[in-house]
């Protein structure tokens, strides 16, 4: 019987997009459900979860080849769904209730304090430190919105922030939340969505000790991006619109109008990536737009009969979920003139390398903000030298390099933990990754 429904979910999955423009690079993934799918959460290319707005959600050990549906026992809704890493992960649900794993989403843990707001987002920048948005409904004309933080695994929780609700229809709901360090974030709030308010920017230099309304512009979003450094992108659902701001969200440009319903942001860097949404608000399609330029420009891609409500590109790949429990996942292949135009970074950053574990061979990508040397060797675990993939002078820029999973005689290594070390001038970086055969 099983069987029969996976199959009855793969036919109205051909169904539904084979009156679609699709290029071939895009490969639909079998969900295992027709629910309604909303948000994305991916910590490299083969791990990843995807909210439903119920109990339940999906996850994925090997890069959406097998979805495992799951669900939060005595739950209400599984909203937001922020991992650290592949075993620790958080989760807002019902009104005020906050959720953990500490593996991987087998088992999960109820905190005992329970908020009365409802938590709109999650941001984590290590397993101890993270921060988690929202609102509480005071009546009809009132609402507050919140700041929360956790320095202890989410064992204990502070109110950073708390305002709103004291004038008539006085509305703030805080949607969104992005931390770029400890110490330095922004987070936004928009009114319920009527299609006509003003999103608030606030930022905090002190961890949220402190935090300032620094901007306010002509349109609701809910979904914020660290884009580059200090570029950020917004965006979201309902007749929500998008906006960018190039100097750390004083300043907000290229506020669009042109689309009635922006479910999804994914930046590539601050000028590149994309956005998914409807051209008119009734329109019964989605797009799949792309820009070069922060969004005052957008060329089509793709466009399907059924509604995307998230876009995410993590390690290489760009992912799309959607209604009718659509997964759509494809190699991300910029164009040559997009290449000339990526932004030189400002900071030395090794990605993890993709996928991992992997077999036999592997992608490892880093980002140099100047030119100079640049070693990359790998170890295995006791340490001895297996390889030198590069040494060498290179340019500014985003560089990536593939390991055969060979070492430096040509011979392949066994199966097991091996490390990657980046050294430049005057910095070093390493990173674990595993071969398994």
């Amino acid at each position: 019987m099983k069987k029969t429904c996976y199959i009855s979910i793969l036919l109205s999955l051909v169904f539904l997009f084979s009156s679609t423009t699709i290029k071939s690079q895009w490969e639909v993934q079998n969900s295992g459900t027709i629910k309604n799918l909303y948000g994305i959460c991916l910590i490299d290319s083969l791990n990843g979860w995807i909210t439903t707005y119920t109990p339940q959600y999906l996850q994925t050990k090997d890069g959406g080849k097998n979805w495992e549906l799951k669900e939060i026992a005595g739950e209400d809704y599984v909203k937001s769904i922020f991992f650290v890493n592949k075993n620790i992960g958080y989760t807002t649900g019902g009104l005020g209730k906050i959720y953990s794993t500490k593996n991987g989403g087998d088992t999960w843990e109820l905190y005992g304090t329970e908020y009365d707001y409802s938590f709109n987002d999650i941001y984590f920048i290590d397993e101890d430190n993270g921060w988690m948005v929202g609102s509480h409904y005071i009546d009809e004309g009132h609402q507050k919105g919140t700041i929360i933080h956790t320095s202890d695994g989410g064992k204990t929780w502070e109110t950073q922030l708390a305002i709103g609700g004291t004038e008539p229809y006085n509305h703030i709901f805080f949607r969104s939340i992005q931390m770029k360090d400890k110490n330095i974030g922004w987070a936004i709030s928009s009114p319920p969505h009527d299609g006509f308010g003003d999103t608030d920017v606030f930022k905090t230099e002190n961890g949220g000790v402190n935090w300032e309304l620094i901007a306010t512009f002509r349109s609701p979003t809910n979904k914020l991006k660290i884009a580059n450094e200090d570029t950020l992108w917004t965006g979201g659902n309902g007749a929500e619109k998008f906006a960018a701001s190039p100097d750390g969200g004083k300043n907000w440009q290229n506020i669009s109008w042109d689309f009635g319903y922006v479910s999804g942001i994914s930046p590539f860097n601050g000028k590149i990536g994309w956005m998914t949404a409807q051209k008119n608000f009734g329109d019964s399609t989605s797009q799949l737009f792309f820009t070069k330029d922060m969004g005052a420009t957008w060329n089509q891609e793709l466009e399907t009969t059924s509604k995307i409500m998230d876009v995410e590109d993590k390690d290489g790949y760009l992912w799309l979920v959607g209604y009718n429990g659509m997964i759509m996942k494809k190699e991300i292949d910029l164009p040559t003139d997009v290449e000339i135009l990526k932004e030189l970074p400002t900071s030395f950053e090794v990605y993890q390398n993709y996928p991992n574990p992997f077999n036999p061979t592997t992608t490892i990508e880093y980002t140099l903000p100047t030119e100079g040397n640049v070693k990359l060797e790998v170890y295995n675990s006791i340490g001895q030298l297996v390889n030198v993939l590069v040494e060498e002078y290179q340019n500014a820029g985003r560089q990536k390099v593939s390991w055969n999973g060979k070492d430096s005689f040509g011979n392949l290594v066994a199966s097991g933990i091996y490390f990657y070390q980046i050294k430049t001038n005057s910095l070093i970086q390493v990173k674990k990754m595993i071969l398994m055969k």
